[in-house]
């Protein structure tokens, strides 16, 4: 059985972790480890503001990752998967590592193939919005770089972990779709909305709400249901240096009992563990 790791920094892949509990049982089954790359409670990756920082801590965990002798190592997260583009440049990994990027360029092209007087609307954290990644990849693959416009969302991340019900979290995301008049054109006749953070699918009614009520026919894109290929959910673990943030477990608890079960149920057992891998401080001076 293969053992899968599915990494992001914070809660967020969780809902990539999820899809492999929905799929049937086959051949192709595997264990499923969620590693939070949190590195401190008040401080996540988009802190760090030197990238050759960013670069050496990602290595230091994919480093950690060894002691689970995994199959696969899934980054999640588009924060990370920007990182270690840069970083596998010149670090190779013991096992395979594969980024959410390459996932989400595919799904966003091929909407945008089908519906060719569309326009999109990348939404992430400010690292994956400043690298204009998508837009790069999008454009070198025949997208019109005028159909494509990006947004950053600070802060809806940690919202989202203490709750994605959250009034605080729908409030952000109706100040991001009033904000995102400024970006767009006064006339599309289709927008989609690509959730370019694995966490802003827990709140896909809000951003759905939101901006179908200020820009008319909206679909959203969630690259969360495109990574990790045909494998199927036998076990889940979820192993953090960090504790959760506010009243997450309880809140992620409940967002999965129904969901995914075995995912709901680490969470509630799942304690941190300090020692999980080390962060030299000064990568946030």
């Amino acid at each position: 059985m293969k053992r899968i790791i599915v990494c992001d920094s914070g809660l967020g892949g969780l809902n990539v972790a999820a899809h492999f509990f929905r799929r049937p049982a086959t051949e192709e089954n595997a264990e499923i480890l969620y590693f939070n790359a949190y590195p401190f409670a008040d401080k996540g990756f988009n802190k760090i503001k030197n990238p050759v920082d960013q670069e050496a801590l990602l290595k230091i965990i994919l480093k950690s990752m060894v002691r689970f002798a995994p199959d696969l190592c899934l980054i999640a997260c588009n924060t990370l998967s920007v990182v270690y583009e840069r970083l596998a440049k010149y670090y190779t990994p013991k096992f395979p590592v594969a980024g959410i990027l390459d996932a989400a360029t595919r799904g966003m092209r091929d909407a945008l193939c089908v519906e060719p007087a569309s326009h999109l609307l990348i939404l992430g954290t400010k690292t994956t919005v400043e690298s204009g990644v998508y837009a790069q990849r999008l454009a070198s693959q025949g997208i019109d770089v005028k159909r494509i416009h990006a947004l950053a969302v600070p802060g809806l991340a940690t919202l989202l972990e203490s709750g994605p019900d959250d009034p605080a979290a729908a409030e952000c995301i109706a100040r991001c779709a009033d904000e995102a008049k400024s970006v767009l054109p006064e006339k599309c006749d289709k927008l989609f909305l690509g959730l370019c953070c694995t966490h802003f699918g827990f709140a896909a009614p809000v951003w759905k709400k939101e901006f179908s009520a200020r820009f008319g026919n909206v679909a959203l894109l969630d690259p969360d249901e495109w990574l990790g290929g045909g494998y199927a959910g036998k076990s889940f673990q979820y192993v953090s240096r960090i504790p959760f943030f506010g009243d997450g477990r309880l809140a992620m608890s409940r967002f999965f009992a129904l969901r995914a079960p075995e995912i709901a149920s680490a969470l509630a057992a799942a304690r941190p563990d300090p020692e999980l891998f080390q962060v030299p401080e000064e990568f946030f001076n």
